[in-house]
């Protein structure tokens, strides 16, 4: 199974998680971006500021620091899939 593929499945879980709609492209225009920042995880994973915090010190969550923080989208992949229990 390709990524795009893996990330059909999650982005399908994900909005029937989270209550969205068809219509909806929050979840979508996340997933196209290469680079999350802290707002974008929060969207993600219905989660608040806090816990995006504790997911970074406990290195659940890896991130890059130019000054903010931001997430490479193949980095959150993972953590996704596992967070919602997607098999594949």
């Amino acid at each position: 199974m390709n990524e795009r593929e893996i990330r059909k499945i999650v982005l399908e879980a994900v909005n029937q998680v989270n209550g969205l709609q068809g219509g909806d492209k929050t979840i979508t225009a996340l997933s196209r971006k290469g680079v999350l920042n802290t707002a974008d995880i929060r969207t993600l994973f219905s989660i608040c500021e806090r816990t995006v915090e504790r997911w970074r010190k406990k290195r659940k969550l890896k991130y890059i620091k130019p000054g903010r923080y931001y997430y490479l989208w193949h980095d959150v992949l993972p953590l996704l899939i596992s967070e919602f229990h997607i098999d594949y």
